[in-house]
């Protein structure tokens, strides 16, 4: 299917600063939201719990592609799906012709985001998959960052059987083994939860997002811009550029009216920073120490 403007994705660690970008992007007209459809990137692949596993099947990529951009109707697809950090080749097998946005924010602040989402078990919280499946995911105090897919318009018939086995299995992990951590998946993550800890499991997912940043770096070329967060936040030149590099109307005006929306809470909270120092030694003893600093 051929598109009026290419499809752009955002990817990255989860609590990167994927969402934000998304908002910035979907205030702007002529853009069409699509706010993490886990289960739509899943298609074919329910066997696997990780979201690392997830092999290439022509099938499953053209079922993916469809779905995200019927309807678009010349609009522009804006797609975020932080699962999407860990699985470059599929994203690619999907989406070839794609701009890819990769937010990158400190990591020890991000490790320690995920780590208290973690901590209170916000992995498959009733609350909130009640929320981003049944009624539509994003956050209602950012408009542009809104998504209306809900489960139903995900899962594909030939997938329910297995869904139904995926779902147990998550549910058993988080309330008999408690081994269920916050945030994309990467292979082994129960037995990595159970062996070393929480702490040490999102720095794991951290070590292996870079692996994975630099296979999108490789498939995608200069399709592919990093943004960060802290730069987003604060640099008007940064919005723009944002703005810019997804082909959107990049002017100072609208780069100012969307800073206005942010929230000064989330920023300020976003500098916050648990456990800093026991974060920066576990990076450090995996030779991450100085892009922790960067």
């Amino acid at each position: 299917m051929q598109l009026a403007h290419q499809p752009i994705l955002i990817v990255g660690m989860a609590r990167s600063g994927t969402t934000l970008a998304q908002h910035i992007l979907g205030l702007q007209p002529g853009v069409h939201v699509e706010v993490e459809p886990h289960m739509l990137w899943k298609t074919g692949n329910f066997r696997y719990l990780a979201d690392e596993n997830n092999p290439v099947r022509r099938r499953a990529c053209d079922r993916i592609s469809k779905r995200l951009t019927d309807g678009l109707h010349g609009r522009t697809l804006v797609e975020k799906s932080p699962a999407n950090s860990l699985r470059p080749e599929l994203v690619h097998a999907v989406f070839p012709q794609a701009l890819v946005i990769y937010m990158e924010r400190d990591p020890v602040a991000c490790i320690a985001s995920n780590l208290m989402r973690s901590e209170t078990c916000d992995s498959l919280r009733p609350s909130i998959i009640f929320r981003k499946y049944l009624r539509g995911a994003g956050s209602e105090d950012l408009a542009g960052a809104m998504g209306k897919r809900t489960l139903s318009q995900q899962l594909g018939t030939r997938d329910l059987v297995q869904f139904a086995g995926y779902t147990f299995r998550f549910l058993w992990l988080r309330q008999v083994c408690r081994t269920l951590p916050f945030g994309p998946k990467i292979e082994g993550f129960s037995e990595l939860v159970r062996t070393r800890g929480l702490l040490n499991y999102h720095v794991e997912v951290f070590r292996r997002s870079q692996k994975h940043r630099h296979q999108f770096e490789e498939l995608y070329g200069n399709q592919l811009k990093l943004f960060r967060l802290s730069d987003l936040h604060v640099s008007q030149e940064s919005v723009r550029e944002l703005l810019r590099f997804s082909g959107l109307d990049a002017s100072a005006a609208t780069a100012k009216r969307a800073m206005q929306t942010f929230s000064s809470e989330r920023i300020s909270a976003s500098g916050h920073v648990s456990r800093r120092d026991e974060i920066s030694e576990a990076l450090n003893e995996i030779g991450l120490g100085e892009e922790s600093s960067a």
